[in-house]
């Protein structure tokens, strides 16, 4: 048992980086656009069609994704006759939502129907016409502007759902692989300030406390040994032995490796500048766009601050692929070639003033810098369903409703000001 386990072990922490990262990377909080332009590329169709749903569920999930292309496509009637301040937006501060450890997405075709039938219920019949009935996609909007995001936001809501599903379950192999970055076992412990005494006294728990605490167990060992069987298995055995507290004790500095990885910065650039102590500076290739200028400069400078730091753009007129420069490509999710890498992708087709294009510049220069993303999503065989939370809403790298907080100013520091 312990000659397989210590085999296990060292096999799996050389590959386990590689096999817990899903192929397909979708931001947790996508807007229904980004998925569109993802679902209609010829590339990820082709995943569709490959994907291991059965016939009728997919026919299903086919409809709801129509009745969300239909939402959009009214949408973009109604606001092509407005002005930009004018034009209704289903994206928001106030309108993401956030999926909070505490509360993670929990998606399957059961949920995205019940979704659905809910909305079929409860939508005003002018916009239950339009979007379920193939009614008229009129140029004037049926309800006062308030009203129409207020329902068209959830109609979107139910088309990302089910757009993701669709998206997810064609990559739903790699998405088990990612369950080893799961870290809800390491928090639940290392929130726990009376853990080892539990562990030591398991026999007088109560079945409630023993319950949590073997599923955190088991989660600390599957960060390290990808096999829920073995952890269980291993578990029983050091129950048994009375020896829980070694078992954490050998799986908690891996877990806590894991958690770690999510908020550190493991490669940065070289290419900075320290104009005083409380300035650093990084180039950036001029767009020679005065719109695209303004709105890089002020939304990744008015991010990347806190208190008497600041990190500012030294725009510069020579181009080379080494040098930070952002593309606009029609239909593109917003991406970085790599962690600290130098190409921002940006989608052509949306408008510099909407709140996601605003947020996603701020993020993905996160990545520039060398930041990964600080959420988590993979497939569940026990639950059948994918899971998904972000570990700090109020972050940047986590969340769209999040900032740059004092995690990264440190993390800045330690990397950048220690290696000048």
């Amino acid at each position: 048992m312990l000659k397989r386990f210590f085999f296990l072990l060292i096999l799996t922490i050389v590959f386990i980086n590689q096999r817990a990262r899903a192929d397909l990377h979708l931001d947790l909080e996508m807007t229904g656009k980004e998925y569109l332009n993802i679902i209609e590329s010829d590339k990820k169709n082709k995943e569709v069609k490959e994907s291991s749903l059965n016939p009728d569920e997919l026919a299903q999930l086919q409809k709801h994704l129509e009745y969300g292309k239909r939402n959009l496509q009214w949408i973009d009637i109604i606001n092509a006759g407005r002005s930009v301040n004018q034009k209704i937006s289903l994206t928001s501060a106030a309108t993401t939502l956030g999926y909070p450890i505490s509360n993670p997405r929990i998606l399957n075709f059961k949920v995205i129907v019940d979704e659905w039938s809910g909305l079929q219920e409860l939508l005003p019949l002018e916009l239950r016409k339009v979007i379920f009935e193939n009614g008229e996609l009129t140029e004037k909007a049926p309800l006062t502007d308030r009203e129409m995001v207020e329902w068209l936001v959830q109609v979107d809501r139910a088309y990302q759902n089910s757009a993701r599903f669709v998206l997810l379950m064609a990559n739903r192999e790699s998405f088990e692989a990612a369950k080893a970055r799961d870290v809800r076992g390491y928090l639940q412990i290392k929130n726990n300030p009376d853990v080892d005494n539990q562990l030591k006294n398991w026999s007088h728990l109560d079945e409630v406390n023993r319950a949590l605490l073997k599923k955190a167990l088991i989660r600390i060992c599957y960060n390290t040994i990808t096999d829920d069987n073995y952890c269980l298995d291993l578990f029983e055995d050091y129950r048994t032995r009375d020896s829980l507290l070694d078992f954490k004790n050998l799986f908690i500095l891996r877990a806590k490796v894991v958690y770690n990885s999510f908020f550190d910065i493991p490669v940065h650039r070289n290419d900075f500048v320290w104009t005083n102590e409380n300035v650093l500076q990084f180039p950036f290739s001029n767009p020679k766009n005065e719109q695209v200028f303004q709105f890089l400069k002020f939304n990744i400078e008015d991010e990347f601050r806190w208190k008497d730091w600041s990190l500012n753009l030294n725009f510069v007129d020579t181009y080379s692929p080494n040098t930070t420069h952002v593309v606009f490509v029609p239909g593109s999710i917003a991406r970085v070639n790599g962690i600290a890498g130098s190409e921002i992708t940006m989608d052509a087709n949306s408008l510099l003033s909407e709140y996601d294009m605003q947020w996603t510049i701020r993020h993905e220069y996160g990545h520039v810098l060398g930041f990964r993303d600080c959420y988590i999503e993979f497939y569940d065989p026990e639950l059948s369903s994918f899971v998904s939370y972000q570990l700090d809403v109020t972050n940047l790298m986590c969340s769209r409703r999040g900032h740059f907080k004092q995690i990264h100013y440190d993390e800045l520091m330690r990397v950048y000001r220690d290696s000048k």
